[in-house]
């Protein structure tokens, strides 16, 4: 085996302790709950929706908590779990802790939820004056309509190549007037979540098209354009003599409103059955332009099931100017997180960023030659007319076009891009589209002092770049199957050969975009500096012609681990299957192997025995070590192709490594002990190995005993480390 290491500073994520911030967002008035197998609902064909009063268990709470006739269900591409989880609406919101608890005691339901309110992303700005126009698309053309659009190279890009219809995206939003005349959505692509009504997707009827607000921070019908604002950045039509142009003008797109009760407009429901809808009727990207400090176990299943399936997922980093802080879904495996920049490649002022986020986009604002925000903001289509561009000389009085900030802005411009380069290659999934767009990306400015930066090898997304490395890559076979599994205290990634006629010369392994390793096998272990973070894992074949592939990506969220230990008695007795570190709460199967000459007696917790059985069922919670109490001793067999003494611990003196080779014997455990006893590494290996090497950088000097476990019982060795 030949691997190259990389030393390397990963992507600073953020603190455990920000990773369990509370959940700024009111709690709606609805719960996921998720039904056991044997337990689940019935939905009719092509419906979401299952009778409550149909449910024994639930009749009961009906009038109690005011449940709703009705629950939605939130099955998402053949997730098994998700088409058993339903959301349950209910009027009692005063009553909603007893409600939970009365679901959490029904034997028919595994989980109960939460589920707090989203809030997109967006807020209002003012502007300067526009410039004249042009007959293609007039404001396209003017200062407000194509900062954003210079900034990326869309006119080189344009040049390549244009969007197709064949690739859907969905607009998943507060609301989308989809009858905008510069977005023509068909009706059968608008969808309302909350009425479960298809054919529009525009805000509610008694909010006015015409206002007069005055002030856009107290403006409801400028906060209910803000779906409509961000579809015109993915797809508002170009050449069409009016408005304004995007990137993924060709594509066809697909609106699902999710208006909350807030009146305001800010608020949304069921933001995640949204999601479910939307790729259930073929969208292959979403943009989610909007989120919270918090996500639950059903709404991580949601994005995941959706990823899982290659739809694309670009979601905004949020607004409130945090470093290192993530938002979700922005912050889950597979999705391409968006912060804002201005004119200056420099991260907005509002934008949240760090290590975190994927890649920055423009969302405002223009900075001028005194080098200050000039408050540009990013123009789009509206549902109301133009309330902050209404005057001032900018030609939009009384049209459905207006200005907004925000990462909810930079997201759209960076899914238009997305969709572009669909067009382009159809096999592009969720981890090659972020390959894609950090490769090609423009560094960020980071701006005085440390700056505001997002992950260091990313930048601003380019869209001429971006199709010219689809156009230049397409064609090189990328590692398929890729997985990455967390083991104890390591990420478990593996690959197969890319099909190709082409041969492979070896394989690049980033982490957190970040270069780690180069191997010729097809399987990598990589040691976690961390937990209660996510690792965005990608491999690339390099080839012997000098072809580099795209990456192949298999991001893995490691939550915090607490350790499962088990000591044997009498020493060298048996080996212990299902030790290791494990998620809280996780329901293990020990199991005890006895060595020739032992024969296992019983599992301990102290001085309480918990049973006798080999097998032991074990709910792990916190940092817990048992001890397996076996009878006898064992055996060393006469096998002279088994003589333990063939095995060899060196070098000894010890540096920052040693090497166990077994010299053709294989081994099931290695346990390395201070010479008081104390136990500082152990590592078992369910098939045997014949030879390893182990870190001992994080030992301290002095004298060590090294246990290894062979067919033929316990060697030990003592070795000094220097």
């Amino acid at each position: 085996m030949k691997i190259k290491l990389f030393s390397f500073a990963l992507c600073a994520v953020f603190a455990a302790g920000f990773a369990m911030a509370q959940d700024e967002g009111q709690m709606e008035n609805a719960v996921y709950i998720r039904f056991k197998a044997s337990s689940s609902p019935k939905t009719a064909n092509g419906s979401r929706m299952a009778t409550v009063a149909k449910e024994t268990s639930l009749q009961p709470l009906q009038k109690e908590f005011g449940l709703h006739e009705t629950m939605f269900c939130m099955r998402t591409l053949g997730s098994p779990v998700l088409e058993r989880t339903f959301l349950l609406s209910f009027d009692s919101t005063a009553k909603a802790d007893e409600l939970i608890r009365r679901l959490q005691e029904d034997k028919r339901i595994e989980l109960v939820e939460r589920l707090s309110q989203t809030y997109v992303f967006g807020s209002p700005q003012a502007a300067p004056k526009a410039e004249e126009g042009n007959e293609g698309d007039p404001l396209y053309e003017s200062s407000i309509g194509s900062w954003h659009y210079d900034l990326i190279h869309a006119e080189e890009a344009w040049a390549e190549h244009t969007a197709t219809p064949n690739v859907k995206v969905a607009i998943v939003d507060n609301a989308t007037w989809g009858d905008h005349p510069d977005l023509g959505i068909a009706p059968e692509n608008q969808h309302n979540i909350v009425s479960g009504q298809s054919g529009s997707s525009a805000p509610p009827s008694e909010v006015p098209q015409d206002p007069n607000c005055g002030n856009v921070n107290n403006c409801p019908s400028y906060n209910w354009s803000h779906g409509t604002h961000t579809a015109g950045l993915v797809g508002a039509i170009r050449n069409n003599g009016i408005g304004i142009a995007s990137l993924g003008s060709g594509a066809t797109l697909i609106s699902v409103s999710c208006p909350g009760t807030d009146p305001s407009g800010l608020a949304m429901t069921n933001s995640y059955g949204g999601v479910s809808w939307a790729v259930e009727h073929g969208a292959k990207i979403l943009n989610l332009s909007w989120g919270r400090s918090g996500i639950s176990e059903t709404e991580r299943a949601v994005i995941q099931a959706c990823v899982d399936k290659g739809v694309i997922i670009v979601a905004a980093a949020g607004n409130n100017n945090y470093k290192d802080f993530p938002m979700y879904p922005a912050y889950l495996p597979g999705v391409i997180s968006v912060a804002s920049v201005n004119s200056n490649r420099q991260v907005s002022s509002f934008s949240n960023y760090g290590e975190w986020v994927t890649v920055a986009s423009p969302g405002g604002f223009l900075i001028n030659s005194s080098g200050n925000e000039a408050t540009t903001c990013v123009l789009s289509t509206t549902y109301c007319t133009a309330q902050k561009y209404s005057s001032g000389g900018y030609g939009l009085t009384g049209q459905y076009y207006d200005g907004m900030y925000g990462t909810s802005m930079a997201t759209p411009v960076t899914t238009g891009l997305c969709a572009l380069l669909l067009s382009v290659d159809s096999t592009l999934d969720p981890y090659t589209m972020r390959d894609v767009l950090m490769s090609s990306a423009q560094a960020v400015d980071p701006g005085p002092g440390e700056g505001r930066k997002i992950c260091s090898t990313s930048g601003v997304i380019d869209a001429a770049a971006a199709v010219r490395l689809v156009e230049k890559k397409r064609s090189v076979a990328m590692p398929s199957s890729l997985q990455s599994k967390q083991q104890n205290y390591q990420i478990a990634v593996s690959w197969q050969k890319p099909q190709s006629e082409n041969e492979v010369d070896s394989y690049e392994v980033f982490v957190d975009n970040k270069l780690v390793s180069q191997t010729e096998e097809t399987e990598f272990m990589y040691d976690l500096p961390a937990t209660n973070r996510l690792f965005r894992i990608g491999v690339r074949a390099l080839y012997k012609n000098g072809d580099t592939s795209l990456r192949a990506g298999a991001d893995l969220y490691v939550p915090a681990l607490v350790e499962m230990k088990v000591s044997v008695r009498p020493v060298g007795c048996g080996t212990i299957e299902g030790v290791g570190a494990y998620p809280v709460n996780t329901k293990l199967a020990l199991v005890a192997h006895a060595v020739p000459g032992c024969t296992f007696s019983r599992w301990m917790d102290g001085n309480k025995s918990l049973g006798k059985d080999t097998v032991l069922e074990y709910t792990l919670q916190t940092e817990t070590e048992l001890e397996a109490v076996f009878t006898g001793s064992p055996e060393v067999a006469n096998n002279p192709l088994q003589t333990a003494s063939l095995l060899r611990v060196y070098p000894n003196p010890a540096g920052n490594t040693l090497t166990v080779d077994g010299a053709g014997v294989d081994f099931y455990a290695v346990e390395i002990y201070t010479a008081g006893g104390r136990r500082v590494l152990a590592q078992q290996f369910a098939q045997g190995m014949q030879k390893m090497e182990f870190e001992l950088e994080k030992l301290v000097s002095g004298a060590y005993i090294v246990k290894v476990l062979t067919a033929n019982g316990w060697q030990i060795s003592k070795i000094t480390k220097i």
